[in-house]
């Protein structure tokens, strides 16, 4: 079954913008000036040239004896974050688990600042379907979460939503439940009953419930799912289109005709109020 109204992806993770070094000393000037370059790389989107730069900022950060090892974790974690941006993941994984280890060691094993390579690490980790490692590192960033905002963190539903992906790519039908309603009860607390966001996850909940073989709670997802998207998405929109063509699937294979004939009326209905505009 095709979700539609693709689960929002995650907020990219902003690649570390920092002074490392004051001129005056001779590799100082020679690192300072490979940051730059990076950063004007980074801004102009020309990733592989910023990733030259990144190494090389590393690698005479590295060199200098005076390099402390904040400075080590940022640099460690652009380069990582570039490999990320370029797909390159397995680079990625690697360097962003060096990275990690040393904002550990500056911060602390539960500093939030272990947040910024840890989720880039978990989104690498994802992308080349090493789910139980993935499922792991999201996990904790949620723990580290939970430790210094509480319960109801909206980063913490977000993370959620990808743990559901995670679960579900690994088969394990009862976590993607519990991650899905997490997020939404996180959701409508933060954002409010009719966040586009709780309508997608019922979807994905719905089609879960289906695999497993409760049609009854994948119905009650559906139901769920239909006010919100119907509330918030105007008539003739595009993505409504999208939403019909899933529940007429989803209300067939949980055995309701009546509404599987409701949708498509409504389908047809949405096509044409497109069509004319």
């Amino acid at each position: 079954m095709a979700y539609p109204l693709r689960i929002r992806r995650l907020p990219g993770i902003a690649l570390t913008v920092f002074l490392l070094c004051s001129p005056g000393h001779g590799g100082a000037e020679e690192l300072g000036s490979a940051y730059a370059r990076y950063q004007r790389a980074v801004a102009d989107g020309r990733l592989e040239e910023a990733l030259t730069h990144a190494r090389r900022s590393l690698d005479l950060a590295l060199q200098a004896p005076e390099t402390d090892e904040r400075r080590l974790g940022i640099l460690t974690h652009n380069v990582g974050m570039l490999n990320v941006r370029l797909g390159r993941y397995a680079d990625a994984i690697t360097i962003l688990g060096q990275a990690l280890a040393i904002y550990r060691t500056v911060h602390g094993e539960w500093a939030e600042q272990t947040l910024i390579p840890l989720r880039a690490l978990a989104k690498a980790q994802q992308a080349i379907q090493r789910w139980p490692e993935a499922e792991r590192s999201y996990a904790r960033a949620i723990e580290i979460i939970e430790r210094s905002r509480g319960r109801d963190d909206v980063e913490i539903a977000d993370i959620a939503v990808q743990l559901g992906l995670v679960a579900d790519a690994l088969g394990a039908h009862q976590r993607v439940q519990t991650y899905g309603r997490r997020a939404i009860d996180i959701y409508r607390k933060v954002r409010g009953e009719n966040d586009l966001q709780i309508a997608r996850i019922h979807l994905r909940l719905a089609s879960n419930e289906i695999t497993r073989g409760d049609l009854r709670t994948a119905r009650d997802h559906l139901d769920a799912a239909v006010p919100i998207f119907e509330s918030q998405l105007p008539s003739g929109d595009p993505r409504l289109a999208e939403v019909y063509t899933f529940l007429i699937d989803g209300y067939r294979q949980v055995g309701k005709p009546g509404k599987v004939r409701k949708y498509r009326k409504k389908l047809q209905a949405t096509e044409q109020a497109a069509a004319s505009r």
